[in-house]
């Protein structure tokens, strides 16, 4: 198949295991899961309910717990997130944060910002949404990156 690579040992990868850039937009990709990542950024520590309660309706539509369980078990597999359990209290409390993983997305999203204020047009350069990413993170400087960004070619044959 075209999607996949024979890894030499027959076992067969995605290609999202086999390209960075394609790792990075299968996460970002999936609906509801920049709107939890965004919401930890914005919150540093969530629980469950207020996961659940921050995202209901902000985004258009409400999502179920059952659809929230599945998004916070695999950014949490993915290591973006993680769960502490607070069993000193009644009910059990369980709060997610992001790792140092997670934490990383700020600059994807400084960088999409960037991109999104220079290329997206004029309303692209103001979200009235108050939970919306874009509100907390800064756009990062498309002149700069570009300065530090080492192409692997140079552009000639």
């Amino acid at each position: 198949m075209e999607h996949e690579a024979n890894t030499g040992n027959n076992e067969i990868l995605p290609v999202s295991q086999r390209c960075s850039i394609l790792k990075v937009l299968e996460i970002l990709g999936r609906k509801w899961f920049v709107f939890v990542i965004a919401e930890l950024m914005a919150n540093s520590v969530l629980s469950f309910s207020e996961i659940q309660t921050r995202l209901s309706g902000e985004y258009g539509e409400n999502i179920s717990a059952r659809t929230l369980s599945s998004v916070l078990k695999i950014l949490e597999g993915e290591g973006i997130i993680a769960r502490r359990v607070i069993d000193n209290v009644r009910p059990t409390r369980v709060e997610y944060y992001l790792t140092e993983k997670g934490d990383d997305f700020d600059i994807i999203f400084g960088a999409l910002k960037a991109w999104g204020v220079k290329w997206g047009g004029a309303q692209q350069k103001q979200c009235k949404a108050n939970t919306c990413v874009h509100n907390f993170i800064a756009p990062l400087d498309l002149a700069e990156l570009r300065e530090t960004f080492i192409p692997l070619h140079s552009g000639t044959s």
